[in-house]
């Protein structure tokens, strides 16, 4: 089992992909805007072709968390699970030890949690509509949890067009385009139209607050939708340099999860997997707001 102090960090560290907060970061716009570049309805043709096929994605994956400790002190700590997605809301990641689970986070569309389980275990709780509310306690994670979604590189380019560009070494195609709650700038390979970095951008200076590196594309298995099969990053890079801190997501066996018992409405809904993990604390981050996100039982790990 990983000791309470690993389990913490990973708990606190994952809400990287869920939570939201301040976002700050550093850099400069990589464009290059006098290099003649395909039209951007054709690379949002070519790259919603691929999303499309998307919407269900089940995989194998092995986390990775890398974080500065109060010290200073570089430290890591890591777990296998799944991660499990319906778009375009739909999220659950698990990671755990010796087939215990001993964290999940996902989020539907009017929802986000996170359950930090073992000895003392604790399930968090907010909904969407309240995030960054003065009635809403707030989390030092930079990302909304629906953006996680995009930083996977799976969700589909909106229609109406966006700047094109290459990037300064001349060896990527640059969108910008408006993301869920602010504006996201996605780095593409030319040749395939394969998301290869994707950055959420601080809205105060357009740096890159968030930054993905999406790498070793591979093949999506579609059970339930013989064709063409697309391609998914199966190393995901999340970095936050505002705290120096890091996600790796290695994903493995990916499938439409079209077999028995995966993508099950269980796995995304808060309330089954309340009954599932039976936490001994409920905390309702925005219980002070006029809809909070659960009406919290006091004995819920009874």
């Amino acid at each position: 089992m990983i000791a309470p102090s690993r389990r913490a960090a990973l708990a606190g560290l994952l809400l990287l992909l869920l939570a939201a907060g301040c976002r700050t970061g550093s850099g400069a716009r990589a464009l290059d805007p006098d290099r003649p570049t395909p039209d951007y309805a054709t690379i949002a043709e070519a790259y919603n072709a691929r999303a499309d096929r998307l919407g269900r994605l089940w995989s194998r994956a092995v986390v990775q968390v890398r974080y500065l400790d109060e010290d200073g002190k570089r430290r890591g700590v890591q777990g296998e699970g799944h991660l499990q997605v319906i778009q375009p809301d739909r999220l659950a990641l698990s990671a755990g030890k010796l087939g215990e689970t001993l964290f999940w986070l996902g989020g539907d569309a009017d929802r986000f949690w996170a359950f930090e389980l073992g000895d003392a275990s604790r399930a968090s709780v907010g909904r969407h509509e309240n995030v960054g509310r003065p009635c809403a306690r707030p989390l030092s994670a930079p990302v909304h949890p629906l953006e996680a979604l995009d930083l996977l590189g799976v969700t589909a380019l909106p229609a109406e067009p966006s700047p094109v560009a290459w990037s300064v070494d001349g060896r990527l195609l640059v969108v910008e385009v408006p993301g869920r709650f602010g504006a996201q700038r996605i780095f593409l390979d030319p040749r395939d139209f394969l998301p290869v970095r994707i950055e959420l951008l601080d809205p105060r200076n357009g740096a890159a607050a968030i930054v993905a590196t999406l790498e070793q594309h591979e093949r999506v298995s579609l059970e339930g939708s013989p064709g063409y099969n697309p391609r998914v990053a199966t190393r995901i890079v999340i970095e936050h340099p505002g705290s120096e801190s890091e996600v790796r997501l290695s994903l493995s066996d990916m499938t439409d999860g079209s077999e028995r018992g995966r993508l099950a409405d269980a796995v995304f809904t808060f309330e089954s997997l309340l009954r599932a993990f039976r936490p001994d604390e409920i905390v309702v981050l925005d219980e002070a707001c006029a809809r909070p996100a659960y009406a919290a039982a006091p004995e819920a790990g009874r």
